[in-house]
């Protein structure tokens, strides 16, 4: 009971990070981790804790992994997470995410003191938290419910109008709409316009 209560904000937050990635992010690896670590860095204090904002990462995307073998998922996570944050960085420089690059990659054979060595043995001792949210906190009828909408081509993610332009009929997944809006913004599809196109996204929305 004591541990649990010294690192419960620790599990709140694995927890949220996975049902976010899986509900709104739709498991979209490049706009979570876009998203997450463009917020992160307008946070002061994230930079001193990198490590255990690079571990709920990893924590959220091994929450697609399809086995219990937290060394294997730790191998596909940090290798998917490396990829983002490498494409975050061919964008311009940003020093967080140089930060946790480093984190993330220090000490591959430095041995059991390096940084990698540690968030690899801190995520194969959370990583059971995932498996459980997986299993009895997410809902696939509820995932699929937020993200029907008949505003959009079946199997296709994109809302077919561009900003100013509004749709017949409500929004039926405004998850949905909000994530399309984000994909575009990360895969610079859209202009810099961010105020105008915020206003839209609102005007549709209501």
């Amino acid at each position: 009971m004591y541990l649990l209560k010294e690192r419960l904000r620790f599990l709140e937050e694995v927890v949220v990070h996975v049902m976010d990635y899986l509900y709104f992010y739709n498991a979209d690896d490049e706009v979570f981790v876009s998203s997450l670590w463009h917020s992160w860095a307008l946070v002061p204090n994230v930079q001193p804790k990198i490590d255990e904002y690079v571990l709920r990462t990893l924590l959220a995307l091994s929450s697609t992994w399809t086995d219990d073998d937290p060394t294997s998922a730790f191998a596909d996570a940090s290798a998917r997470l490396d990829s983002c944050l490498a494409g975050i960085l061919h964008n311009g420089a940003h020093g967080l995410v140089e930060q946790a690059r480093r984190a993330l990659n220090d000490g591959e054979a430095k041995g059991a003191e390096s940084s990698r060595s540690n968030l690899r043995t801190r995520f194969q001792l959370s990583f059971p938290l995932v498996r459980w949210t997986r299993r009895f906190l997410v809902s696939s009828e509820l995932h699929a419910g937020l993200a029907h909408d008949e505003q959009r081509v079946a199997g296709d993610p994109a809302y077919p109008f561009d900003p100013w332009d509004f749709p017949d009929g409500d929004v039926g997944s405004p998850t949905g709409f909000l994530l399309d809006r984000f994909r575009r913004m990360v895969r610079a599809y859209e202009n810099d316009d961010l105020e105008a196109d915020s206003l839209w996204q609102l005007l549709v929305l209501i």
